[in-house]
């Protein structure tokens, strides 16, 4: 398992204390993906369909990414609820991928993206099937 990055700041392992640096992996392209047209898409698609007055309010930003506390607030409620109900893995160029929301920050949205590899993915698929078939036992 990987965690995706736009960039690795040089302060890295002070930043990610419990995390060495070599389980980072810099790509900007993938983290962007995701946090723009995943994310920012399904959340706003969101936002439109099940908060129509909030959505308004959003519209009349000029940017999507610099927000007041209000709006923040609005913002991460509404993430949460969406977060119930959307999709938890992707497979993406190959690779399988998850992510979760950091935070809607001054400047920018931050999200925790992770990469899989493909053993990990194997496992977890594998204890599943261990677990379903507990279940079926019952």
């Amino acid at each position: 398992m990987k965690y995706v990055v736009q960039n690795l700041p040089e302060e890295a392992d002070k930043i990610f204390q419990y995390r060495p640096k070599e389980n980072f992996f810099v790509d900007r392209e993938t983290y962007c993906y995701f946090r723009d047209d995943i994310l920012l898409k399904e959340l706003k698609n969101y936002i439109k369909e099940k908060k129509p007055d909030f959505w308004k309010r959003l519209e009349a930003l000029s940017e999507f990414k610099q927000f007041d506390p209000d709006t923040k607030k609005l913002l991460t409620t509404s993430y949460f609820e969406y977060n119930k109900t959307r999709e938890r893995f992707y497979l993406y160029k190959g690779e399988f991928y998850s992510y979760g929301l950091m935070e809607f920050g001054e400047q920018e949205i931050t999200i925790n993206l992770i990469k899989y590899d493909n053993d990990e993915v194997v496992w977890f698929l594998n204890h599943l099937n261990k677990i379903q078939s507990q279940e079926d036992k019952k």
